[in-house]
């Protein structure tokens, strides 16, 4: 279990990014599994290990590749390409994200996580709260269209391969398990309050638990 750490999940433009964004600026600092995941991906790197797996594959090794249209593309279509990404990239991005929590734990009363396939991964049992960041299917998508310049087609297709919402959502009734609501386009100072609501609970939450003195932190 790492402690004193708080794990944001949810769907694919429910507003994970937003959400972190508002932790940070209380000074939480955020572990993002996508933005490492990223990094990864556009990296010489991972392309050298790309273009080993696919040598036979024309269209995987060319000038393209760093394109994330093109990438996406031969993602939705190509099930040995998902299978060789996720085993490729997962354990690298775990691993980059224990050593960033190490080095961040001493320093913050907690950390946050921000795990896309948390669920999907059954990675619930090792944190002290989890968030789901909720949202409409229907917003979701728009967002991730306007967001993204992803097509109508693109956008279902990355959110129903994930934990159906209705799952995901079923959730909230575990006990280490919060919620916050995210269906509105502009309404940013809900948001927000939601957001300060949930900070204060888990100062107060890893004060009682770890005996941490907060005015260390700040």
């Amino acid at each position: 279990m790492l402690r004193r750490t708080v794990a944001i999940t949810g769907g694919i433009g429910s507003g994970k990014t937003v959400v972190s964004r508002m932790f940070s600026n209380f000074k939480i600092p955020v572990i993002d599994f996508d933005v490492i995941a990223k990094g990864i991906i556009f990296s010489n790197f991972f392309f050298n290990h790309v273009q080993y797996a696919f040598k036979n594959d024309i269209y995987m090794i060319n000038e393209e590749f760093f394109d994330r249209k093109f990438l996406r593309n031969v993602f939705i279509g190509n099930v040995r390409v998902q299978k060789f990404f996720e085993s490729f990239i997962h354990p690298m991005v775990y691993r980059i994200a224990i050593l960033n929590w190490r080095s961040l734990i001493r320093h913050h009363p907690y950390v946050i996580l921000v795990i896309p396939l948390l669920f999907e991964k059954k990675l619930e049992k090792f944190f002290d709260r989890i968030l789901i960041i909720d949202s409409f299917a229907e917003v979701q998508i728009e967002r991730v269209i306007k967001r993204d310049d992803m097509s109508q087609y693109e956008a279902e297709w990355f959110i129903f391969n994930q934990i159906r919402r209705r799952d995901r959502t079923k959730k909230k009734y575990i006990e280490n398990v919060d919620i916050i609501e995210n269906n509105s386009v502009n309404d940013e100072i809900t948001l927000m309050n939601q957001v300060l609501e949930k900070h204060v609970q888990y100062l107060d939450m890893m004060n009682d638990r770890y005996k941490i003195k907060l005015e260390e932190y700040f």
